[in-house]
């Protein structure tokens, strides 16, 4: 009887341990952030993670970019056709990261560049969580970005932060982009830091349009910010950079 009650104990301290730990990869607390999502020939493209509360274990992280390209086949009788093949390009593992506090960000990768040589289109961004020490996949996070010329017409993201569409008040803001029908954390951030973090307060007005509404939002006119949502069931997010709020 009291070797059973003994491994009773152990296991409710060890659920008590692993649960709050194993929660905080299916709260959504980390997302993506990047330095813009749309880009030019000559842009160098930026991907950080962003912790929405504090990550107590200890894990590594691995970037990847996933892109079409437009190849060219022959045929048997030599006819060449094109066709689109998706691309992708894998960064190395990263070292392993201990807790990171509220708020805190690191930046992943920051050497991928575009170039005139590189395919106009969708870029998916996909960063995997890993446990440490091990290759447990513990959250897979992605954004989207837009690499375009004046030409080109790529395809569009299913989450993406276009720009202000229009400021109704200092408290109201509706997006122009695509979006799900779904609650997105807010986050305003200014130098690298933030300074708002808004949950529960947008609503969809359509796929292509995002209302945000809250009294948090008072006293940001007049200041640019870069502005991130983050679909915290689904680990996707989108950035759009340097915004200024018009004061009223």
């Amino acid at each position: 009887m009291k070797t059973q009650m003994l491994i009773g104990s152990v296991m409710l301290l060890w659920l008590s341990l692993t649960l709050p730990v194993q929660a905080q990869w299916q709260n959504g607390n980390l997302t993506v952030r990047t330095n813009g999502n749309v880009f030019q020939s000559g842009d160098q493209l930026k991907v950080e993670i962003l912790a929405l509360e504090t990550i107590q274990e200890q894990f590594y992280t691995q970037v990847a970019y996933l892109f079409d390209e437009t190849v060219e086949e022959k045929d048997d009788d030599g006819k060449t056709t094109e066709k689109l093949v998706e691309r992708a390009r894998k960064r190395p593992t990263s070292p392993l990261l201990d807790r990171m506090e509220k708020y805190q960000s690191l930046v992943l990768d920051d050497t991928f560049h575009f170039g005139e040589v590189s395919p106009t289109g969708r870029y998916t961004v996909q960063v995997s969580i890993f446990q440490a020490h091990t290759k447990k996949l513990l959250a897979l996070l992605q954004t989207c970005v837009l690499h375009q010329d004046e030409a080109s017409k790529p395809s569009p993201c299913e989450t993406h932060l276009r720009s202000l569409k229009r400021a109704n008040t200092e408290l109201f803001l509706t997006f122009d982009g695509a979006f799900a029908k779904t609650d997105y954390t807010v986050l305003l951030l200014r130098n690298g830091r933030v300074v708002r973090h808004l949950l529960s307060s947008t609503y969809t007005a359509g796929p292509r349009e995002l209302n945000l509404s809250s009294g948090q939002l008072e006293g940001t006119g007049g200041s640019t910010y870069d502005i991130l949502i983050h679909d915290a069931r689904r680990g996707i997010s989108s950035t759009l950079a340097r915004v200024t709020l018009p004061t009223f």
